[in-house]
């Protein structure tokens, strides 16, 4: 038999060749991810092994801005401190300034209470020296030897016919309100042509016409006129007067009397003391309230006249006409 007659397998048994092992076989290669679908015959792209450092570079990078934002947020933060810090420090130098200046002014016025406290002592043992010697007129001559008011009116009267200015400024007086009292309540300087009846405990001091404290040296009756016509013009129906001496007073009642459309007149002493309630019943009483007189004396009386709704006129004039044409003036104006 010939070689050509032979199969695969006995001519390499025949050359001394061992059949292959299935056993031993090699296997085939598993197809790569991602081949599926390719051509056997396609070419195959290299794939970059992953790199591990990125990710950590990324990282990294992201706890950087992280950093600067707190590291920029911490520096403004700074900043603010800073700023409260100078403030701080100028209000407390201000508050240091304030301080010295209180402290400084407490002294000041420690020292004028000081010295005040000094000037009242003085002045409250001054007072209590005077009052310890004061003596009223009566007394000096009671104690010069006088026994009686007649034998005081002798001496009097001896003085002031011989040595009046001197004998009268060696009266000093403590308390001169007192004897302004007497002097308003009184006295009056009348004109000879004025028809004046005045009481019985009034002296009259006879003066020229234009030292008439009635007329005022032009006639009293067309002043009084003039005033009530103001009065009614202005619906003044009841009006209260504070002042005046009681002579005066009088003067207006007659005046007022004799004038049938005159307003009703509550004459009030100025020299009086009037109670609070009794002042407040005189304003509701009244359309308008005249405080009469300008001397220390009347102030006590007419401050109880405040804060009424009746309209409150103040006349420093004494004399009747004078204080006619002023509350006629006044009664005239716009309220």
């Amino acid at each position: 038999m010939s070689n050509d007659d032979l199969s695969f397998e006995e001519l390499m048994a025949k050359q001394g060749v061992k059949p292959l092992d299935p056993a031993r076989a090699v296997p085939k290669a598993a197809p790569r991810p991602g081949s599926a679908g390719r051509s056997p015959e396609g070419p195959r792209m290299p794939v970059a092994p992953p790199n591990p450092l990125a990710g950590r570079v990324a990282e990294l990078r992201a706890e950087r801005d992280v950093l600067e934002s707190a590291v920029a947020e911490a520096q403004d933060q700074i900043e603010s401190l800073r700023g409260a810090l100078q403030a701080a420090a100028q209000a407390s130098e201000e508050a240091t300034e304030l301080r010295d200046v209180a402290v400084e002014a407490e002294q000041v016025s420690r020292a004028e209470v000081a010295r005040l406290e000094g000037l009242l002592a003085a002045e409250r043992g001054a007072l209590t020296d005077t009052l310890q010697t004061r003596r009223s007129i009566a007394q000096l001559l009671l104690d010069r030897g006088c026994a009686d008011d007649m034998e005081m009116l002798q001496v009097l009267n001896g003085l002031l016919l011989q040595r009046p200015r001197e004998f009268l400024e060696a009266l000093v007086l403590a308390h001169p309100q007192e004897l302004m009292a007497v002097l308003v309540e009184r006295v009056a300087f009348v004109s000879r042509e004025v028809a004046f009846a005045p009481d019985a405990n009034t002296v009259v001091v006879h003066v020229p016409k234009d030292r008439c404290e009635i007329s005022g040296g032009s006639d009293v009756q067309a002043n009084f006129h003039g005033f009530v016509q103001a009065c009614i013009d202005q619906g003044v129906a009841r009006m209260t007067v504070v002042g005046g001496s009681p002579a005066y007073r009088k003067q207006l009642k007659l005046l007022a009397d004799a004038h049938a459309d005159a307003p009703d007149l509550n004459l009030v002493s100025g020299t009086r003391r009037r109670e609070k309630r009794r002042a407040e019943a005189d304003m509701r009483g009244s359309d308008a309230v005249v405080l009469w007189g300008g001397t220390e004396l009347d102030h006590s009386v007419t401050s109880v006249y405040a804060g009424g709704s009746a309209r409150l006129i103040r006349v420093a004039h004494r004399g009747i006409a004078g204080m006619l044409q002023i509350v006629r003036s006044e009664l005239r104006k716009k309220s």
